[in-house]
């Protein structure tokens, strides 16, 4: 990348080069950005390539470079809760200038709209692009397409809803890459498929399927990917005690954050601090890290308030929750570790309604992960049902909710968790 600027900067001196020499440039630097995991020099190479291609005039160069920050990704392109206006803006110009039958720049147009618009549309506009590019794809015939389109559309539909339907869109990405031996594609579909599976509770498919994404990943020297996989693995190595091996995941991720330029790369990091630590009993030291983030776009004060009961602080708990609104509206990847903080709260401090709450959005996610992306795992999603049930005053639902996590807890071996249930379990008599 350093290479291809020194190019770019001597186009300026170059009085025979071109706009389309710069544009091409500029695409080259996006590529090599975005393969290191580089997302904000891919941001900034991007809309320089976006305007130069205005200045060409040129709706498919434009469509391009619009679409750069979406193709490979394995999480949205953006920070948290925002939105690239001036790359959402180029491509919504480019769909409306661009021929509308079935073509390929389309495609991926659509599809990078879908990715860019995360924090900044409806689910079900960003369904409908997915379900447009998808099919356009599988019209055209085209697997390459069809391939990034199962990989963007994992991203782009995060949310607990999906998790089924991402998995089978994944693992037709990986079969793909395998079938066509994209090897870069296959380390993207295979990350994200592990993550998957870990949302489902199929751990062994987990395992297996960050295994070989890991060995890809070292070999191709991908090291957004190998970020996610550590972030993925260390909640599990934590609540199954296997601290000697977290920590060294987590000096991995330190280690791997310093080579990036990586918007979400602060949030991977705490989410495998906060995991660690919990499991560890060392709930009180994260608190404050916690509260530092308080007022960011992510709903936090659930996650802030469960550290404040693992710590025993109950009565600064309650007080917080005065000052503070739990928030279980938003839909989206973070949710289910939103809602299973609030049944942890909700136990911790004898909330009945808070509790009725968190037991209905829980409810269709008994057997499931309680998780925030590729991180900050809880353990099985039935341990909080069990907790909001006791909340809302059901002790014969909250007892076979615990058995139920139990259960899942010697399957996925996660003792610790087990531990913990059981502790709550003698605690509130269920």
């Amino acid at each position: 990348a350093e290479l291809l600027r020194a190019a770019l900067a001597a186009c300026d001196l170059d009085p025979a080069a071109t706009l389309r020499d710069r544009y091409d440039l500029l695409m080259d630097i996006a590529e090599a950005h975005r393969w290191r995991g580089d997302w904000a020099p891919l941001q900034q190479a991007t809309e320089e390539a976006i305007g130069v291609a205005d200045r060409i005039g040129d709706v498919r160069l434009l469509a391009r470079a619009a679409s750069a920050m979406t193709i490979g990704a394995l999480w949205q392109s953006a920070p948290h809760g925002v939105v690239h206006g001036d790359v959402v803006a180029a491509l919504r110009r480019s769909l409306a200038e661009l021929p509308t039958e079935d073509d390929a720049l389309r495609c991926r147009a659509t599809l990078s709209l879908a990715n860019e618009l995360y924090y900044g549309s409806t689910f079900e506009e960003r369904s409908a692009l997915v379900d447009e590019a998808l099919a356009m794809a599988r019209r055209l015939d085209d697997d390459q397409l069809l391939m990034e389109c199962c990989q963007v559309g994992f991203v782009s539909l995060w949310r607990p809803d999906t998790a089924e339907r991402r998995v089978a869109l994944i693992t037709e990405a990986m079969d793909l890459a395998v079938e066509h031996s994209q090897e870069r594609a296959f380390t993207v579909a295979a990350t994200l498929a592990s993550v998957g599976y870990a949302e489902l509770g199929r751990t062994r498919e987990m395992w297996e399927t960050a295994a070989v994404a890991r060995d890809y990943a070292d070999r191709l020297r991908l090291p957004y990917g190998l970020m996610v996989l550590c972030s993925n693995e260390i909640p599990w190595l934590s609540m199954a005690g296997r601290f000697e091996e977290a920590e060294a995941r987590l000096d991995d991720l330190v280690r791997l954050a310093e080579q990036m330029e990586l918007h979400q790369k602060d949030e991977a990091l705490a989410g495998a601090v906060i995991s660690l630590r919990l499991w560890q009993g060392r709930s009180a030291e994260v608190v404050p890290m916690l509260q530092a983030v308080q007022d960011g776009p992510l709903p936090a004060t659930t996650l802030i308030a469960a550290y404040m009961v693992r710590a025993g602080q109950v009565d600064e708990t309650r007080a917080y929750l005065r000052d503070h609104v739990a928030d279980l509206a938003p839909e989206n990847w973070f949710s289910l570790l939103n809602w299973s903080c609030a049944a942890e709260v909700a136990a911790g401090i004898g909330d009945a309604e808070l509790g009725a709450r968190a037991l209905r959005l829980l409810a269709p996610y008994a057997g499931r992960l309680a998780s925030a992306g590729s991180g900050s795992a809880l353990g099985p999603v039935d341990a909080f049902l069990a907790l909001a049930a006791y909340a809302s005053g059901d002790l014969t639902l909250a007892s076979a909710h615990a058995d139920r996590a139990l259960a899942l807890c010697e399957q996925w071996q996660v003792p610790l968790v087990a531990q913990w249930l059981s502790d709550q379990r003698d605690r509130w008599g269920f």
